[in-house]
């Protein structure tokens, strides 16, 4: 009796820890850590390194997402990608969604460029 009730106790333990780890979604880097709540560098355009958020504050992040400020930098690539240096759009709103299997998929930051406010909407590293 008190076997099953040591081995039902463990067995609760481990399904809560497994769901707690289900409900924190994470960022991978470009280099394949994972990382929760990033606050430095952190570039959203693997390939290019044309897009990037930096200094982050999170307000809320959840299992369904995440919501902050953040510096956005991005390549405007004016008049090209190659000849254009990087911008940087502080104190921008940034919001993480579309969690799949733990990873956030979709990166949604508003920022103000010539006093309209634009979306920039990039898709991490999900592997």
């Amino acid at each position: 009796m008190i076997r099953s009730l040591v081995l039902a106790a463990l067995v609760a333990l481990a399904l809560a820890a497994a769901g707690s780890a289900a409900a924190t979604p994470h960022l991978i880097t470009c280099s394949g850590a994972k990382v929760v709540r990033p606050k430095g560098l952190f570039v959203l355009a693997c390939a290019d390194a044309n897009a990037q958020i930096d200094h982050t504050t999170w307000k809320t992040w959840t299992a369904t997402g995440a919501a902050g400020t953040t510096t956005l930098g991005l390549n405007l690539c004016v008049p090209n990608c190659a000849a254009s240096k990087m911008s940087f759009f502080p104190k921008s709103p940034v919001r993480l969604a579309a969690p799949k299997h733990g990873v956030f998929t979709k990166v949604i930051v508003t920022y103000v460029l010539k006093g309209k406010r634009h979306s920039f909407v990039g898709y991490p590293r999900t592997s």
